[in-house]
């Protein structure tokens, strides 16, 4: 299941001379909303799985891996590295990385907030 979503948050440019496998399995897991039903599509765990290599093929000989960067992360108590997901590789083709967009979201504290503010006390 990691694979699936880390290749939804790989873009279709970044996957456009990517293997065949790779391909075919960032293709099933994408799904497209429209109320045209021509253009609309969902995602297709079957087709996910024949891009993988089938159902009977053992998770360590997966044709789609997710690729990880190492990280230290520093806590109150300890000190870790953990690997964080960067994107997905062929297992034919170690060395070829398809990054995924990551998202950084912050809070901000009151005042710094790009968002609307309005006044009730008038309304009453």
């Amino acid at each position: 299941m990691g694979v699936w979503r880390e290749l939804r948050r790989v873009t279709v440019e970044a996957v456009a001379n990517a293997p065949d496998c790779i391909r075919a399995a960032h293709l099933a897991v994408q799904a497209i909303k429209s109320d045209d039903p021509a253009v609309a599509k969902q995602a297709d765990w079957a087709k996910y799985l024949t891009a993988q290599g089938g159902p009977a093929v053992a998770r360590k000989h997966l044709a789609v891996r997710i690729e990880g960067q190492a990280v230290t992360i520093k806590g109150r108590y300890v000190t870790s590295e953990v690997k964080k997901p960067v994107g997905v590789f062929a297992t034919a083709f170690p060395n070829e990385v398809y990054e995924s967009v990551r998202y950084r979201w912050t809070i901000t504290g009151a005042g710094e907030s790009a968002g609307a503010a309005f006044d009730l006390l008038g309304l009453v």
